[in-house]
């Protein structure tokens, strides 16, 4: 790149009126960022469940995650783990087999959402530990979730064949039976 100028006193007057308004920018960014992973670290319960049924705010709240993942993946973990609860929670009662979805497209959008290579490793680890809980309950038989093995048949291609050999990995290495029984059928 070449700047052509008279005097470098006037190019260092324009740089510094541009460069001051971009330290500006960024203090305004991380200070949005930490206010949003303190309300992702403790999230009221408004949040949780607006992140479990809302798919845009679902999705939205992945997307800022995956632009600013250090800051942010600490407090989602702890987003994720109270969604995840909630999920169980609506499971909880007989026939109640709904939850068992939710549950599965949650972690679907988490895995979908990044690449492989850029995807936090608490994340990834986090996500495959929940894909192996609710396994068991994706399927057509009597005690499982049609609904989850509906969403689990829709999507699954989605999953990458990168993030399939992770997922393999993980499961293999912690031995997490239901997911590999879930990447098997595949």
């Amino acid at each position: 790149m070449i700047i052509e100028t008279n005097d470098l006193s006037d190019f260092f007057e324009e740089y510094l009126v541009v460069r001051n308004g971009e330290l500006a920018h960024e203090e305004v960014t991380k200070a949005a960022l930490a206010e949003l992973a303190q309300e992702l670290a403790d999230p009221e319960q408004e949040i949780v469940e607006r992140f479990v049924d809302n798919q845009e705010f679902r999705r939205s709240v992945l997307t800022t995650l995956s632009r600013s993942p250090i800051q942010l993946i600490s407090g989602f973990i702890s987003l994720l783990d109270k969604c995840i609860d909630e999920t169980w929670q609506r499971s909880a009662r007989y026939g109640a087999f709904h939850g068992y979805a939710q549950n599965l497209v949650i972690i679907l959008d988490i895995l979908t959402a990044f690449e492989v290579s850029k995807i936090p490793p608490a994340l990834f680890q986090t996500a495959a530990y929940a894909l192996h809980r609710v396994a068991p309950f994706v399927g057509r038989e009597l005690g499982e979730s049609w609904a989850a093995a509906n969403t689990w048949d829709g999507r699954k291609g989605e999953l990458s064949a990168e993030l399939l050999v992770e997922l393999k990995s993980a499961a293999m290495q912690n031995r997490y039976s239901g997911l590999q029984r879930l990447l098997r059928a595949m």
